[in-house]
């Protein structure tokens, strides 16, 4: 990994993503086992990764804001070059201002790979390309915000399976 903003928003996207994954993963087996005596250590060891998972992604989110978030009127302009640079730096920006050179640039990135098929980076960038360009968010930032639509989505999923697994334990102590 490269630069300071890389490692402060890669390193605890990819964390989030790992241990959502693995909360999602310990979830559906807790929702699959009948084994009573295994069944309570699952669900609190998924509820461990779901908790790790969603304070990286949250951790994730304040260091986007922070690097390529809107700056205070009152900040002076070469703090807004300054978060730029390394962005650019650390090739955390898109280039592509046309939605084809975009789209190849994206589905070779190696970040972005590691998360998302070529297929969803397409569709992402299709639904959103001009959103994106055109309101109040910077078209280069859109790899960040694909990452974190894709941790979004994984946290919404967890939590889900997570309210699914919550339930089963009621009834369980219910049935008790």
């Amino acid at each position: 990994m490269g630069g300071l903003a890389e490692k402060l928003i890669y390193l605890n996207a990819s964390q989030s993503f790992e241990l959502l994954t693995k909360s999602m993963q310990v979830f559906e087996e807790f929702l699959k086992e009948r084994d009573s005596t295994e069944r309570e250590a699952v669900y609190y060891r998924a509820r461990g990764y779901f908790g790790r998972g969603k304070a990286f992604y949250e951790e994730t989110l304040k260091e986007v804001r922070k690097f390529a978030g809107p700056i205070e009127d009152y900040a002076p302009e070469r703090l807004a070059q300054r978060r730029k640079n390394l962005l650019e730096k650390d090739r955390m920006l898109a280039k592509g201002l046309v939605l084809e050179d975009l789209l190849t640039e994206l589905v070779k990135d190696e970040i972005l790979t590691k998360w998302m098929s070529r297929e969803e980076i397409r569709s992402f960038l299709i639904k959103n390309f001009e959103e994106q360009k055109s309101k109040k968010r910077s078209l280069p930032n859109i790899k960040l915000r694909m990452v974190l639509t894709k941790l979004n989505g994984f946290l919404l999923q967890a939590q889900q399976l997570k309210k699914a697994a919550k339930d089963t334990i009621k009834k369980y102590y219910q049935n008790d």
